[in-house]
């Protein structure tokens, strides 16, 4: 009889095991850690681990996911890698990179989740390829040992000799070391100003440039940052042809902190994406004239005002007659 309801409890106990719902645990938006690389270079000692016929990525893969990795060298002439604890200095070999391990400071994810809220207007499928972004970094712009001072006065000097799309990679090289908002923002900007000009690369500098401000405006922390950061972003989203999230982010931007020039914006996206005319009524008898209009949704509250604001500023600067078709 006990052997009976032993083997009961039993299997009630792995049905509830096999039935039980398992909870995802949400993705990171900003990765606990991120590598600094450099290439033809040796970290000498520390070994915690060999790994052999595998490639760069995976070796970061498994540097970053050892709890004891501070370092790696990675030879990439017989595929072979060697996450370190305690290496001593590098020193030069053909075909090797290295990297170092910097964690990401405290309270990073925790900011980053309530930025995400409000964000409202960007869908969360969007949020794995700016996390992927920042994954990506170190492997796009290698930093090469060079401070991050070293890379924001190659940058200057590229973008006041023109080149702006060497001086977005720099920039990119120092944001391996530094990760912070404004560095973000100063990135996103520069691809933006790449996408200005017509290429082959045109359309991927202007996606890079808004999931580089998203990565911009997670990190941020006070209300005059995220609202410039929210104007870079709009005009990302505007050249990609998401004007009406350009609407909702312009509206953010002014929720945060009112600025003329990008109530002036706001009203000129307002009428290219913002509103749409719904019904219309003139009697003319009386000469009244009456419209109905409808916005984009509002996921802020606060912001819903601004709607109607930007419509009364727009009617008020026609000075002409009304023209049909405006």
């Amino acid at each position: 009889m006990r052997g009976i309801f032993k083997s009961a409890l039993v299997g009630i106990f792995a049905a509830f095991v096999i039935t039980a719902p398992v909870v995802a645990q949400t993705p990171d938006l900003v990765p606990a850690k991120r590598l600094v690389l450099s290439e033809n270079t040796d970290l000498t000692g520390g070994d915690i681990a060999s790994i052999f016929d595998t490639t760069l990525e995976a070796c970061e893969r498994a540097c970053l996911s050892n709890a004891r990795c501070e370092s790696f060298t990675f030879n990439s002439k017989n595929g072979s890698c060697f996450p370190k604890n305690g290496a001593g200095d590098p020193a030069v070999y053909e075909g090797a990179y290295s990297g170092y391990v910097i964690p990401a400071e405290a309270g990073t994810e925790d900011r980053a989740k309530i930025r995400r809220v409000e964000l409202a207007f960007l869908a969360d499928w969007e949020f794995a390829s700016v996390t992927q972004q920042a994954d990506g970094l170190a492997n796009a712009h290698i930093t090469n040992g060079y401070s991050a001072a070293d890379h924001f006065a190659a940058a200057q000097n590229a973008e006041a000799n023109g080149d702006i799309v060497t001086a977005s990679r720099f920039v990119g090289a120092a944001l391996n070391v530094t990760d912070s908002s404004a560095d973000w923002a100063e990135y996103a900007r520069l691809l933006l100003l790449a996408g200005s000009t017509p290429s082959d690369a045109q359309r991927n500098y202007l996606d890079q440039s808004y999931l580089a401000s998203v990565n911009a405006y997670l990190r941020a922390d006070n209300k005059a940052e995220q609202h410039t950061i929210l104007v870079t972003m709009g005009d990302a989203l505007e050249r990609i042809d998401r004007g009406r999230d350009t609407v909702a982010a312009l509206r953010l931007a002014q929720s945060l902190q009112p600025r003329d020039d990008t109530l002036a914006a706001l009203n000129d996206a307002m009428g290219k994406y913002g509103f749409r005319i719904v019904d219309n009524v003139v009697e003319s008898d009386s000469a009244r004239f009456s419209m109905a209009i409808e916005n984009v949704p509002s996921e802020n509250p606060r912001t819903g005002r601004i709607t109607a604001l930007s419509v009364i500023a727009y009617l008020r600067k026609q000075r002409a007659s009304l023209r049909v078709g405006t």
